[in-house]
């Protein structure tokens, strides 16, 4: 799977990525390590808090180190978010992250990602949506929660 048109921020490949849900748009980026590491790359997805206070390219600054290890990286709005559209619930975020592994699967079946290296990460309220989504999927392989929000009750009511 090749994309048409190819983006780059420094050395690293970036494509958008914009994924049709019930009629809206689901959107993110997807970068690329750069071409010193070969295909199929492990990659790591980012699940954003609430709320989203950081631009995409933003939070992908923060993590540029895991390109240089030879990592892709996935990072999106939830639906309701910045350039997703939709309204923000918990259960449409579960529903974008299972969404976001399909299109993983997709890209591992092509031979652009390694099967047995899907990685998430979880910022504050991305970090409930991975866990709910870890207990209905089978494919993560490590998951690293950064300020974890487990405790829904305590923030919400």
């Amino acid at each position: 799977m090749e994309f048409k048109k190819k983006i780059f921020d420094g050395p690293y490949e970036v494509s958008e990525i914009q994924i049709n849900i019930n009629h809206d748009l689901l959107r993110g980026l997807i970068y690329f390590p750069s071409k010193k590491f070969q295909k199929p790359y492990p990659i790591v997805i980012y699940f954003h808090g609430f709320p989203q206070l950081f631009t995409l390219t933003e939070i992908v600054k923060n993590y540029k180190f895991i390109l240089d290890l030879g990592y892709s990286f996935i990072v999106f709005n939830f639906r309701g978010y910045r350039f997703s559209e939709g309204k923000i619930s918990i259960d449409s975020q579960v529903t974008d992250g299972l969404k976001i592994i399909k299109f993983v699967e997709t890209m591992v079946n092509n031979e652009i990602f390694r099967i047995n290296e899907v990685n998430l990460i979880g910022c504050d309220f991305g970090a409930y949506i991975a866990l709910i989504l870890c207990s209905k999927v089978d494919i993560i392989n490590r998951l690293f929660l950064i300020n974890p929000i487990i405790n829904l009750k305590r923030h919400v009511y």
